[in-house]
């Protein structure tokens, strides 16, 4: 009887696990919906500013470090092209590829061009990533029990062929 109980609550932690790793994608796509949504906050500020203000591009960046990417660019600004800076600081930011290539390329407009313009691609630019973050949020309301299911299904047939 021991043995039974034994591959039994094995067979349990085995789906568990599943059911863990299904949730594991949804955090992943949590944590990429914040990061979209503080990037097109920081963009709507960094427009605003150039465009009321005029800041000055250093002052502008340290003004805005409480977003991870414009720490980035902050802490190797004037060691590098900025453009280029930007382009590596927006290729690590844990966000869908797509909106990443975004971003970088918002690094040939900053610092180039008159405030309007460079506000202008800002303010596009916010908007892109301000939808995909609500279509991710989409995503995870429609397939929050998805995944977990799907990770306990799996979870579950492992258990079933190892025992």
């Amino acid at each position: 009887m021991t043995g039974i109980a034994l591959r039994m609550a094995g067979a349990a932690l085995l789906a568990l696990a599943g059911a863990l790793l299904g949730g594991e994608k949804q955090r992943e796509l949590r944590a990429q919906k914040r990061g979209l949504e503080q990037l097109s906050a920081a963009l709507g500020r960094m427009a605003a500013e150039l465009t009321a203000l005029r800041t000055p591009l250093p002052q502008l960046f340290m003004k805005l470090e409480d977003c991870p990417f414009f720490l980035l660019v902050s802490a190797g600004f004037g060691g590098e092209a900025l453009e280029r800076l930007w382009r590596r600081a927006a290729e690590v930011q844990n966000i869908p590829k797509k909106d990443r290539e975004t971003l970088a390329g918002l690094g040939a407009v900053v610092g180039r061009y008159e405030a309007e313009r460079q506000a202008a691609e800002l303010d596009l630019a916010r908007q892109t990533l301000a939808e995909s973050a609500a279509a991710l949020e989409r995503e995870i309301s429609a397939r929050a029990r998805h995944y977990a299911g799907l990770g306990a299904a799996l979870g579950g047939m492992l258990a079933v062929l190892l025992f």
